[in-house]
């Protein structure tokens, strides 16, 4: 199944097919990986919607979609039903159903589209809206999902696959997260909090209460990696936003994370990334 778009591409700011439609977009499109794959990323994007917006199926019909809420509320109709979107809502629409997608005040949100055979990707054929709350690192894969299918290098396609998986997976993380011990949710909120502090498996440990070995048990049943990757993901998160959005360098950056040594940290995000430092801000920079 070909895509329309032969080439990855970036549209930024106005939609000038749909002036009134868009205050901003940027979306990046891929294409199906080599080796056969049946599913891949076709596209990914953030949008903030003008009032009166409108989309759905018939402009999306070929594609499972998912939208990720960040701002504004919305109204979801499909077969069967309709459903009020607020910030934090993740909705999940496969391919072949009836939908219109609605904000008559506006809304912000991020989404991507699935092509090929995705209800067997995505293991689901039904509408679903997840009530999951502003997370920061549902918004970080979407914006990394985006940014492989925007610089295109070799292997994008796989990669962008890669963090659709780690999208889903957490998005199941943040339902059941009610079910975590309170040693993991303590544990979390600390990495979190301490992102820019290096690693220290005893303050972790100490945080939420239990042995580091326990801790360290505890996080490869739940998170599925061990406390330091974790914290390490979370570093980088926070350096990607910081590459984003302010006019730092790269060496300002990694101090900031808590790098002493700026090609420590380029060897690090790249090896979470994919890509470097420079690489990533040249792509949020256009």
């Amino acid at each position: 199944m070909a895509n329309e778009h032969p080439e990855p591409v970036v549209e930024v700011a106005y939609d000038r097919s749909q002036p009134h439609r868009y205050s901003y977009w940027h979306a990046g499109y891929g294409n199906a990986p080599a080796f056969g794959a049946a599913f891949w990323v076709a596209e990914a994007g953030e949008y903030r919607c003008a009032p009166g917006f409108v989309t759905g199926d018939f402009e999306h019909g070929d594609w499972t979609r998912i939208f990720y809420q960040l701002e504004g509320k919305s109204t979801l109709l499909f077969d069967g039903g309709g459903r009020e979107i607020n910030p934090g809502d993740l909705v999940l629409i496969p391919t072949g159903r009836g939908f219109r997608y609605e904000a008559p005040d506006g809304m912000h949100y991020l989404g991507c589209s699935l092509a090929g055979k995705t209800t067997e990707m995505v293991g689901r054929n039904q509408v679903e809206v997840a009530v999951l709350g502003l997370d920061q690192e549902m918004e970080t894969l979407f914006t990394r999902i985006r940014e492989v299918l925007v610089t295109n290098l070799p292997g994008a396609a796989f990669r962008a696959l890669s963090l659709l998986y780690q999208l889903m997976a957490r998005w199941e993380e943040l339902q059941t997260r009610q079910e975590w011990p309170a040693a993991v949710d303590n544990a979390v909120r600390f990495l979190r909090g301490n992102y820019a502090t290096p690693f220290n498996a005893s303050r972790t440990a100490q945080a939420a209460g239990i042995s580091p070995s326990h801790l360290r048990r505890l996080f490869d049943r739940w998170i599925g990696v061990p406390p330091k990757r974790y914290h390490t993901r979370c570093r980088i998160d926070q350096a990607q936003g910081l590459l984003r959005e302010q006019s730092l360098s790269i060496s300002e950056v990694a101090h900031h994370m808590g790098f002493s040594d700026p090609s420590h940290f380029s060897r690090v995000f790249k090896r979470i990334t994919g890509v470097t430092p420079s690489e990533y801000q040249e792509a949020n920079s256009r």
